[in-house]
């Protein structure tokens, strides 16, 4: 379960970083437009970002995890592969781990295409300085916490209302 929270918030912290503002978002350039004016200095400026802001390490655990689901599905069925499975996870994962990079390109040019230049350049200041290193290092805890919160509050307001629809429709002459 630590691993699948884990894994969850790293997502939501790339997400976090990686989605514009729907406003931002909804001004954007077309793909096209945007390859074609993107530099290679913007690209890696826009990449330099990503690493700055850690957005990049929480897509540390995707291709481990996707083996990991890929392992358990086809022991399912086929329990007598586990030392054969054991012996090629680890050799696929780092054959995979290499194409993160094309992951992390991509999402670089997302940012590229939503910040300018002068932009990312104030992002990247922002995150190299201390309360912005302090922002990076500690968002994956918070993340997790808030996780954690919401959803025992989700269980919580659910439970209620159960109770309350009970409540409502036992006044109305219906038993749930």
């Amino acid at each position: 379960m630590k691993s699948l929270t884990s894994s969850l918030s790293a997502i939501a912290l790339a997400a976090a970083l990686v989605l514009p503002a729907s406003a931002a978002f909804a001004q954007a350039p077309t793909t096209t437009q945007a390859q074609a004016e993107i530099s290679p200095e913007h690209l890696a400026l826009a990449r330099a970002v990503i690493d700055f802001t850690g957005a990049g390490n929480s897509f540390d655990n995707i291709v481990p995890q996707i083996l990991a689901d890929a392992q358990a599905l086809i022991l399912r069925t086929q329990p007598a592969l586990q030392s054969d499975l054991a012996a090629v996870v680890p050799q696929l994962e780092q054959e995979f781990e290499k194409r993160r990079d094309d992951l992390l390109n991509d999402i670089a040019r997302t940012y590229a295409e939503s910040f300018s230049e002068d932009e990312l350049k104030q992002i990247a200041a922002f995150y190299q300085s201390a309360i912005g290193r302090k922002l990076t290092e500690t968002t994956p805890k918070v993340l997790e916490q808030s996780y954690v919160k919401a959803r025992n509050w989700g269980q919580a307001v659910s439970s209620e209302v159960m109770i309350r629809l009970r409540e409502e429709m036992e006044k109305r002459g219906h038993n749930i």
